[in-house]
Order: structure tokens, then sequence, then C-alpha cells
């Protein structure tokens, strides 16, 4: 990307699953990220992933269910926020509050919480009565797009896989 003029440090935009992908790369490279954004980002392996599609996770990890339950912390991003802290890389969330899908207080509202507690910078924009839905609401969110362009980043996009 860069031969092609894209500067060294991207910004990761990420919608649902994908931010379990982009989020396992951002925390063993975070010097080489500017930013990170997510519409409704799966961001806590115990909730949407291990409930709706074990399978699918636990071949994407290449584990049985004891053994990444047993290791659990080393793998959900919700645990491991603490490499993108420690450079302040800023995170941008938007999620509804009605998303019964990947819920809301399981992941965005955990993501705010422990990077707050870590010193991290994050903003959490709450959609008041929407679910897990591809609208303009999330798509074309003015308060995501502010952020994008704040952040003068070089935008790398991921979604959902499956």
């Amino acid at each position: 990307m860069i031969a092609k003029g894209f500067g060294p440090k991207p910004t990761l935009l990420t919608k649902s699953r994908g931010a379990l992908m982009l989020l396992a790369w951002a925390f063993c490279h975070p010097h080489q990220l500017t930013a990170f954004a997510g519409i409704y980002p799966v961001c806590n392996l115990l909730s949407w992933p291990l409930k709706n599609k074990p399978l699918l996770v636990l071949d994407d990890y290449k584990m049985s269910q004891d053994q990444l339950l047993h290791s659990i912390k080393a793998y959900n991003p919700i645990d491991q926020l603490k490499p993108l802290a420690d450079p302040q890389v800023p995170i941008f969330l938007v999620h509804g509050t009605d998303d019964n899908l990947v819920p809301l207080s399981e992941n965005s509202e955990l993501v705010v919480e422990n990077y707050q507690s870590l010193g991290g910078t994050v903003q959490l924009d709450r959609l008041l009565g929407m679910g897990h839905d591809e609208t303009v609401d999330f798509l074309e969110n003015q308060r995501v797009l502010h952020f994008l362009l704040q952040s003068k980043c070089d935008l790398v996009e991921s979604s959902e896989f499956g």
C-alpha cells in the first residue's frame, strides 16, 4: 500500500465480525496504526462468536472450545487492549442500543470501560433503538466520518465474514 502512495500508518475501519480480525492485527502492530473505528464491532469472543458461531470461531483459532476458554484472555479483544492504549491509538465505535446479535453491553461498552481504564482514548456513539442493521445510520454515520477525517488516515476497511 505504501508503494501505491498510502502512508505507513493506516486507520482500520471494520464492521461486525471483521473487528476480531482487524483487532488481532492491531494488537500485534500498534505502532503501525493511526486509529481504529468499528461499526457494531464484535469485540468479545464470549458474546456473539461463541454463543452463535462456535464452530466457526474454533476453526479460526484452531482450538477446541476447552482450549480457547482456558486461554480466552490471551485472545479476547476486550482483554487485549493494552498494546493500543500504550501508544494512545484512538478508537471510535458506533453501536445500536438494541443490537441483539452483537450486544452493546457485551462488546462496545466493555471496550470503552477497559480502554479508558488503561488510559486510552475511546468514543462510543450509541444509536438509540437501532439493532445490527446495515443502514445509513451506521454506514454513513457523520461522527465516524469526522473521526476518520480527524485521524488524517489512510483507510483500511474490513467487513464481516461469515
